[in-house]
């Protein structure tokens, strides 16, 4: 008979006490409540136990959708900054291409000048004069066009005399 087989003895005292230690003294307590309101193996037990395991797998499902979601924000993210990129390099290339555009109004307006000052001189009137070379884009427009009225009136003088 092996060592670790019970005799005949302690196993008629197991069945009777319905526990294998020899007393309530020793560690029984445990095995019989692991600290919850029941005993172990009872039916509250099981449906203890049911409900935990339904609420692990939950977790894990949750957890399982989380890291989904997070993988699912990361690759946006990663999507958004590919864009944010593209549209900085846009706005750089914007920039350089206005501040040419502006280089340019400038060049155009500063060979313009001159000429507008002679129309002026020759229509004879003397108002404010053309803008500087500084002026802002809309200041040049507004005083071509008042130019361009004042051209078009005196040509209109002259036809009707």
């Amino acid at each position: 008979m092996s060592t670790l087989s019970l005799t005949e003895e302690e196993h008629s005292a197991t069945e009777k006490e319905g526990s294998f230690f020899d007393s309530d003294a020793e560690d029984s307590t445990g095995m019989k409540s692991a600290n919850l309101p029941f005993p172990i193996f009872s039916t509250d037990f099981q449906e203890y136990h049911q409900n935990l395991e339904l609420e692990y797998k939950r977790a894990k499902r949750r957890n399982r959708e989380q890291a989904e979601e997070i993988e699912e924000l990361r690759r946006r993210t990663k999507l958004s900054q590919i864009q944010i990129e593209a549209a900085k390099q846009e706005f750089k290339q914007t920039q350089s291409r206005n501040s040419e555009l502006l280089s340019y109004l400038n060049q155009v307006k500063a060979g313009l000048l001159p000429v507008l000052l002679r129309i002026e001189q020759k229509l004879g009137e003397t108002g404010e004069g053309p803008p500087d070379s500084q002026c802002s884009p809309e200041e040049f427009v507004r005083y071509t066009r008042e130019l361009s009225a004042k051209v078009a009136r005196r040509k209109m003088k002259s036809e009707q005399s």
